[in-house]
C-alpha cells in the first residue's frame, strides 16, 4: 500500500523505518521540487597533501571554525540532488535509491554505496562500497566515512567525517540546520526562467531548455502563475508587462539577451557556443530581442491558457 513517504527518496528506501525517525529529520528528507535549509557548521580539512588535493578536486569545503551552511535539496529524476554551500565553497552530490535501505551518492566520478540505518535516535549512513569511474574500489583502499543526523537540544544536527587509509582525514564537518523558505534568491546555480505562459513561441523556448538541460538545473514559472507573480513582486518587476523575459539566478535578475546568454552557460555544447554572441554590443542584441518580443504572438500564436506542466516536467516548474 502506498503512503505519503513513498513520494520521497529516503521514505521509499527506508519504508516503515522512516516513520521512526524524529520529526525534524523526516522533514529534512521530505524533499519537494526544492527544499532549503541553513545553519552554522565547523569544517576541518586533513593536513596530508594528498588529502588536500582530493578535497580540492571534489570541491569539498575549506577549513573554518564557524561558517554559514546552506543546503538545497531537489528532486532529480527518481532521486535527489543536494547542493551544500559552506562559506564560499559549494559542492553538489546526487542520490539514487537501491533496494533494501541502500542509496548511492555520486560526487563527480566517485559513487558511494551507503546503507541507511534509522531509528528513534536518528539516521546513519554506513559505507558499503565505492566505485570510481564505474570501477569497484578495493576494500582495503576504501575511504572511512561516517555520516549521521541526530537531534540535539531540539535542533537538527549533522556530523560527517571522511578519511582514507594511510592518508588520514580528508574532511570533517558538523553543525546544525533549520528549514528556510525556498526562493529564487536562495539557490544560486539553479536559475528560474520567468516566461509568458500563453505565448507559443516562449513555450517553444521552454521545451528547448527542458530537452537540452540534461542536468535538470533550470526551473520555470509562467509569469501569469501564482509562483511567477510572487517572484515578479519580490523582485520589483512588472506584473502586467509580459514582453520581457527574465532569468533569476541567486540575487541576480537578468533580462532580454543577457538572460538568454546566461542560460546557455547551463547547456551542453554546441549550444554553449552561443555565448560568442556576447561580443555583439548589448544594445544591438537587446534591439533584436525587442523586435522578436513585440511580434512573438504573430510568430507562433497564442495559447488559450497558461501552460500546465505534465509528467516529469512538474519537477522543473515552481508550484
Amino acid at each position: 500500500m502506498s503512503t505519503d513517504r513513498d513520494g520521497y527518496l529516503f521514505g521509499r528506501v527506508l519504508g516503515a523505518k522512516f516513520d521512526a525517525l524524529p520529526e525534524p529529520i523526516r522533514s529534512m528528507h521530505t524533499v519537494s521540487s526544492l527544499t532549503a535549509s541553513e545553519g552554522r557548521c565547523t569544517v576541518i580539512r586533513g593536513r596530508n597533501p594528498i588529502a588536500r588535493l582530493i578535497a580540492a578536486l571534489l570541491r569539498l569545503p575549506l577549513d573554518c571554525p564557524e561558517a554559514r551552511i546552506q543546503v538545497y535539496m531537489h528532486r532529480h529524476g527518481a532521486g535527489e540532488a543536494w547542493e551544500r554551500r559552506i562559506a564560499t565553497r559549494s559542492f553538489v552530490s546526487r542520490f539514487r535509491g537501491l533496494d533494501g535501505r541502500h542509496v548511492v551518492e555520486t560526487i563527480g566520478p566517485v559513487a558511494f554505496h551507503f546503507e541507511l540505518l534509522a531509528d528513534a535516535n536518528g539516521l546513519s549512513m554506513v559505507l558499503r562500497g565505492v566505485r570510481v569511474f564505474g570501477i569497484a574500489w578495493p576494500e582495503r583502499l576504501r575511504p572511512r566515512i561516517s555520516a549521521c543526523e541526530t537531534i540535539v537540544d531540539g535542533k537538527f544536527h549533522f556530523d560527517v567525517t571522511a578519511a582514507l587509509p594511510w592518508i588520514g582525514l580528508v574532511v570533517a564537518y558538523h553543525g546544525t540546520l533549520a528549514p528556510v523558505a525556498s526562493t529564487a534568491a536562495a539557490m544560486p546555480g539553479r536559475p528560474i526562467v520567468l516566461f509568458d505562459g500563453i505565448c507559443k513561441f516562449c513555450n517553444w523556448g521552454v521545451n528547448f531548455l527542458l530537452r537540452w538541460d540534461s542536468r535538470g538545473v533550470i526551473r520555470f514559472a509562467a509569469m501569469q502563475s501564482e509562483p511567477g507573480l510572487r517572484l515578479l513582486r519580490s523582485n520589483d518587476l512588472s506584473t502586467t508587462d509580459y514582453e520581457t523575459f527574465y532569468v533569476l539566478d541567486g540575487d541576480r535578475v537578468l533580462r532580454k539577451s543577457e538572460a538568454i546568454l546566461h542560460l546557455n552557460r547551463y547547456l551542453p555544447w554546441p549550444w554553449r557556443g552561443v555565448l560568442v554572441l556576447a561580443l555583439i554590443p548589448r544594445k544591438v542584441r537587446d534591439g533584436l530581442y525587442d523586435l522578436i518580443a513585440r511580434n512573438r504572438y504573430k510568430l507562433m500564436g497564442v495559447r488559450r491558457s497558461c501552460r500546465v506542466p505534465t509528467g516529469d516536467e512538474r519537477e522543473r516548474f515552481l508550484t
